[in-house]
């Protein structure tokens, strides 16, 4: 994305031809994928002739930063003139006349919107019909699968996904590409459809940190909550992160050993790696997740489930017919639960640059488990609301990609994003990432 951007902005690439070679690879790939729920080709044509337009006749430095960028969208995130039906037939239709707040700034920048991703029904289970790009036998992930496949698929350079568990970081790690998820309102979610308010967050799948920091920049600008902003200081010069003892221990072998030997060669590089914790019981913060998001998700659904209980899959009206018996007494202190881990895990990264450990427990399960995999190692910093980002750091012995999640402190995202640029730039170097 940002390398377009920059050769863009040197009259080096054409928005139009960049448009039609993005649209080409989709036809030729999305058959086998089904990446995308729909396409706007025409809309998309008609801006990035617009872009062409600007870029011969403008000074470039009034340009956006993302001018001429072609962009995703998860299907659950309104766009202007564009269905978003969040993967449930009454919404066939559902036309939004605004665009959701993200989306506005992306196009404030100059990005283009070519089409809608595939998501899992409200972004919730169970899977999408969307597949894997390393393998087709497993599957990508959930519920960003269509926006974290079009990126590991090069059909786009970025996709705008959202995580309420680890629907960003997981399908990036399953795809062997980066997710990133900022701090809890750091990107404002207006015009998204809700999963659970206290644990909703706006993300993006991108191919590199530099690209998710370009993200960041232009869709950030309005946080709701304190933010620190560390684009303008000196660039952190020694790391210390500390590793989650415990997602080791509950990882899968092939897991922990790639993990491992990537933090080996860290640590070899002269960041310092230390065991620790989170500072809250692992259950609780896993207990604690599951009753807000099913509570939340159950007021969301009140009336649709009333009304239309045959259009949901079986799994998710189970799942939200469970959250409207979770009595109020036990969301309050879900609630309460929830503000103290975020203190807890503050406190434990004092004297830490973040945390690190698996993104998930396991690599991508095959897809007769009918699952879009484990969410347990995703769950506690969407509780939290620290910022997490996950980078491809090896491959099991089936050629199934590995993630290293790495987490900072609550409204630190600029400071996050530069640490992960170190170690990505590290995992480059060794050649465990291109």
């Amino acid at each position: 994305m940002t390398e377009a951007a920059a050769l863009i902005k040197r009259k080096e690439l054409s928005p139009v031809e960049l448009l039609k070679a993005t649209l080409n690879h989709i036809y030729e790939t999305d058959g086998s994928l089904e990446a995308w729920e729909q396409l706007v080709p025409e809309c998309a044509m008609e801006k990035a002739q617009h872009a062409e337009d600007q870029l011969m006749c403008s000074n470039v430095n009034e340009l956006g930063p993302l001018h001429g960028i072609p962009f995703g969208v998860k299907d659950v995130i309104d766009t202007k003139g564009v269905v978003t039906a969040a993967g449930f037939p009454q919404f066939k239709n559902r036309t939004p006349k605004k665009d959701a707040k993200v989306i506005a700034h992306l196009k404030s920048a100059g990005a283009i919107l070519i089409g809608k991703n595939v998501t899992t029904q409200f972004a919730q289970n169970p899977p999408s019909r969307t597949r894997n790009p390393i393998n087709n036998q497993v599957t990508p992930g959930g519920s960003s699968s269509g926006s974290a496949v079009a990126v590991a698929a090069h059909q786009v350079s970025v996709s705008i996904g959202t995580q309420t568990g680890g629907s960003v970081v997981r399908p990036a790690a399953y795809n062997g590409i980066i997710g990133f998820k900022p701090s809890y309102g750091r990107i404002d979610n207006h015009g998204v459809f809700p999963v659970a308010r206290s644990l909703d967050h706006v993300g993006v799948l991108v191919r590199s940190v530099a690209d998710a920091r370009a993200f960041l920049s232009v869709a950030g600008r309005e946080a709701l909550v304190p933010t620190h902003d560390f684009q303008s200081e000196e660039r952190v010069k020694t790391l210390h992160f500390g590793l989650i003892d415990e997602a080791m221990n509950l990882c899968q072998a092939e897991v922990r050993a790639g993990v491992e030997q990537a933090l080996q060669g860290l640590e070899a590089a002269d960041i310092k790696i230390e065991l620790t914790d989170l500072g809250v019981s692992w259950d609780l913060l896993q207990a604690t997740h599951k009753v807000i998001m099913r509570a939340e998700a159950s007021a969301v659904h009140r009336e649709l489930i009333e009304h239309y209980p045959e259009s949901y899959e079986n799994e998710l009206l189970v799942n939200l017919r469970a959250g409207l018996l979770i009595p109020a007494s036990s969301y309050i202190r879900a609630l309460r639960s929830q503000q103290s881990a975020r203190q807890k895990m503050q406190a434990k990264l004092v004297g830490l640059d973040g945390f690190v450990l698996p993104t998930v427990s396991n690599v991508a399960p095959n897809l007769s488990e009918q699952t879009t995999g484990d969410r347990s190692f995703q769950n506690p910093f969407s509780l939290s609301g620290l910022p997490a980002i996950t980078l491809p750091c090896g491959v099991s012995q089936n050629g199934l990609p590995i993630g290293l999640q790495i987490v900072g402190n609550f409204g630190h995202d600029y400071k996050l994003l530069q640490l992960a640029n170190r170690v990505e730039q590290y995992l480059q170097n060794v050649g465990i990432i291109s």
